[in-house]
This record gives C-alpha cells, structure tokens and sequence, in this order.
C-alpha cells in the first residue's frame, strides 16, 4: 500500500510539472514597427572619355550635368549637385 501511494504520489508530481513547465514555456508574440532614419550621402561621378564623351551618374535626383560648346575650341562641362 505504501508503494502505491509513493508512485500515485510521484505520478501527480510528474504530470503538475508538466503542466507547469508547459504554461510557462508559453510565449506571448507580438508585432513591432520599426523606423529606420539615415541619410545617404549624395554621390555623383562624371567621367570624360578619350574623344569627349561625358558619363554622368548620381544618386541625387537635382544632379545635372551640361556640355557648353563655345565658339573656337572651348567646351565647357558643367555640373550642378545640390
């Protein structure tokens, strides 16, 4: 009669850990928004070739490049990146 009751005992022990391990192991999922703010830096490369053409690339939308030709032999590349 003792070892029944120690196993009944035991067995009640065994199955209210599990309850509790499993009401603790329990997570809570909630969602979070997120706001990054971060500046990019303007870059803007212009390149001229051998024979004079001109690549311009920039990552800043106001950027713009123009080729003045002059009379005679001047050209005048100008570029604005504001």
């Amino acid at each position: 009669m003792n070892s029944k009751l120690i196993k009944f005992i035991t067995a009640v022990v065994v199955i209210a850990a599990i309850a509790v391990g499993s009401i603790s192991a329990s997570r809570t999922v909630s969602s979070k928004t997120l706001h990054i703010y971060a500046t990019i830096p303007s870059r803007t490369t212009v390149e001229v070739s051998d024979n004079g053409q001109v690549f311009f690339t920039s990552n800043n939308s106001a950027a713009a490049t123009d080729v003045i030709q002059y009379e005679g032999d001047t050209t005048v590349l100008t570029v604005v990146a504001r």
